[in-house]
């Protein structure tokens, strides 16, 4: 019983942790405000994209580690979701320029090739950030004895929302 408390403990430890790392994107959000508000496709995207993202955070996070336990190997893990992250971006890339027109939203077409390649660049590179980064800290905790299962889907997830709001956060900056 004794230990079955203390991994709870610290998955529950590390959880929060790791979901408290993830305000930090918020506030960075916060010190773009008013130059968000004027980019409706993209407020419209933000939380599809980060919920794509922290979807294919908890799939790598899940299939990390050694295919000997039963588990995809990198490859074809990669090969399967990068056939289908192709329909996810275009899902959003649809809704957030569909909901923008319903509310009147006023394009030009810099800026739509603009939102476009930045939402796609964004979902692509975040994945294949959290596939290096996934890998990294299975050799890593393996080294020190800790279960990956136990660790790496909130951490990866917490990343994931991190480098998401940074890379809005920076398009707001730069690119629109």
């Amino acid at each position: 019983m004794t230990e079955i408390r203390r991994t709870f403990f610290f998955v529950a430890l590390t959880t929060a942790l790791a979901s408290s790392i993830s305000l930090i994107g918020g506030i960075g959000l916060e010190h773009v405000a008013d130059r968000i508000l004027p980019l409706v496709p993209l407020i419209i995207a933000i939380p599809g994209l980060n919920d794509l993202v922290g979807d294919y955070a908890s799939i790598i996070a899940a299939h990390t580690g050694d295919p000997k336990e039963g588990r995809r190997t990198k490859r074809a893990l990669a090969k399967s979701i990068f056939k289908v992250i192709g329909i996810n971006i275009l899902a959003i890339i649809t809704l957030s320029i569909g909901g923008a027109l319903l509310r009147g939203y006023d394009f030009d077409t810099g800026f739509i090739w603009r939102f476009v390649i930045f939402v796609a660049g964004a979902a692509v590179l975040t994945v294949l950030f959290m596939f290096v980064i996934a890998n990294l800290l299975d050799v890593i905790l393996k080294k020190r004895k800790i279960n990956p299962d136990e660790l790496l889907i909130p951490v990866i997830t917490s990343v994931a929302d991190i480098v998401m709001l940074l890379l809005v956060t920076l398009a707001v900056l730069t690119i629109f």
